[in-house]
C-alpha cells in the first residue's frame, strides 16, 4: 500500500465532461470522436474509426504500405450503434443507487477501509441490477436490433464517459455482454443493467479513484454491435513497439491467438503468437513467443500482419489528427481540471 501511495499522482483533479442531451439509440455513422460525453470513449472512437479515410493516408505511409491502395475505408461492425450516457443516469437515479452512494461517500470508513468499500459498492450494484429498464428505452433498443442484425448475437460494451481517453485507459475496468436472438426479452434489459452497474466495481471505483477522476462525473453508455460467431483469429494490436518504446515509430506490436481463447487473461500455461512488424525491416516479423494452440503454424500469414499494420498506420495518423490539438476540440474529454 505504501509503495503505490508514494507513486499516486498529487495532480489537479481529473473532471470527465458528460454530455446528457443526445438519447435514444444513436447510430454511430452519426458521430464522431468528439461525441465521447455523451456516447463515452468506446463508442466515440468507433464511430471515429468509420471517418478514417485510407486513401487520406499521409504519402510516407502509402511508399511503405501499397496495401492502402486496396481499401477505401476502415472495416468496423455493420450499423454499429450507443446508448448515451444520460440513460444510465436516469436510472442510477431511479433505482436509488446515487443517493445511496452519496450516503456512503459521507462514511470515513467507505474511503479508508476496502473492505466497507467493497459492502457498499456491492449494495449500488443491487439497486441497479434490480431496477426496471425504461421501457421505451427497450423497445428503441429492440427495434434498431430487429432491423440491423436480427440473426446476429448483439454485442453490448461499455463506453464510459472514463474509458479510453488520454489520462486515463481504464482498460479491463468495465463489463461487457451479449445476447443471442433466441434469448428471452428479459435478456436485453439484464445486459443493459449488468454494464451499467459495472461503472461501480470496486476495481473501477477504486482506479479512478487513485488517478483522481472526479467520481461525481461519472457516467456508462454502452456500445451495440454485431458479434462474430466462431472467430478464426482474436488478439491485440498496438501501433508501436510496447516492448522497446525507444524503437523505430513504423513497427507495430501485435499478441494474437487463434479461435476466441484469451490474450488478455490466457489459461494456465497458454501461449500466444507475440511479435512485431516492420515493414522496412528483414525479416519483418520478430517473435518473442509461439502459440500452444495453432500446432505449430504462424496465428496470422505475414501478409495478414502487414495488411493489418497498414490500416493501423492510417488510422494512427487519423487519430493523431484528432487527439493531438486537444485545447481546441469541442468534444475535449476532460473539462477544466480543478485542483
Amino acid at each position: 500500500m505504501a509503495y503505490w501511495q508514494a507513486r499516486q499522482s498529487g495532480g489537479p483533479l481529473l473532471v470527465p465532461r458528460l454530455d446528457t442531451g443526445p438519447r435514444g439509440v444513436r447510430p454511430l455513422a452519426q458521430h464522431s470522436i468528439v461525441d465521447v460525453p455523451a456516447l463515452g470513449g468506446k463508442a466515440a472512437q468507433l464511430a471515429e474509426l468509420g471517418h478514417v479515410s485510407l486513401g487520406m493516408a499521409s504519402s510516407s505511409l502509402r511508399s511503405q504500405c501499397p496495401q492502402l491502395t486496396d481499401f477505401d475505408q476502415v472495416p468496423i461492425p455493420v450499423a454499429p450503434a450507443a446508448i448515451p450516457v444520460v440513460h444510465s443516469l436516469e436510472h442510477y437515479r431511479a433505482s436509488g443507487a446515487l443517493a445511496r452512494l452519496e450516503e456512503l461517500r459521507q462514511d470515513p470508513s467507505f474511503g479508508a477501509d476496502p473492505k466497507v468499500r467493497a459492502q457498499g459498492l456491492s449494495a449500488v450494484r443491487t439497486l441497479i441490477l434490480a431496477h426496471p429498464v425504461d421501457s421505451a428505452l427497450l423497445a428503441e433498443v429492440r427495434g434498431y436490433i430487429s432491423e440491423h442484425w436480427p440473426d446476429r448475437p448483439t454485442r453490448l460494451r461499455s463506453s464510459s464517459n472514463t474509458e479510453d481517453l488520454p489520462s486515463f485507459n481504464g482498460a479491463g475496468l468495465y463489463h461487457s455482454t451479449g445476447i443471442e436472438p433466441s434469448d428471452p426479452p428479459e435478456a436485453l434489459a439484464e445486459g443493459l443493467r449488468l454494464v451499467w452497474a459495472s461503472l461501480f466495481d470496486q476495481r473501477a471505483y477504486d482506479e479512478r479513484e487513485y488517478y483522481r477522476v472526479d467520481q461525481n462525473q461519472v457516467a456508462m453508455a454502452v456500445l451495440m454491435h454485431p458479434a462474430f460467431r466462431s472467430e478464426r483469429v482474436n488478439g491485440v494490436s498496438i501501433s508501436r513497439n510496447v516492448l522497446d518504446p525507444g524503437s523505430a515509430g513504423r513497427e507495430h506490436y501485435f499478441n494474437v491467438q487463434v479461435g476466441e481463447a484469451l490474450v488478455t487473461n490466457p489459461a494456465p500455461q497458454v501461449m500466444s503468437d507475440e511479435f512485431t512488424f516492420d515493414p522496412l525491416r528483414v525479416p519483418h516479423l520478430v517473435y518473442y513467443s509461439e502459440s500452444s494452440l495453432s500446432g505449430g503454424a504462424p496465428v496470422l500469414s505475414e501478409s495478414e500482419v502487414g495488411r493489418i499494420a497498414c490500416n493501423l498506420s492510417a488510422i494512427h495518423e487519423h487519430f493523431g489528427r484528432c487527439w493531438i490539438p486537444l485545447g481546441r476540440m469541442p468534444g475535449l474529454p476532460w473539462t477544466s481540471n480543478s485542483s
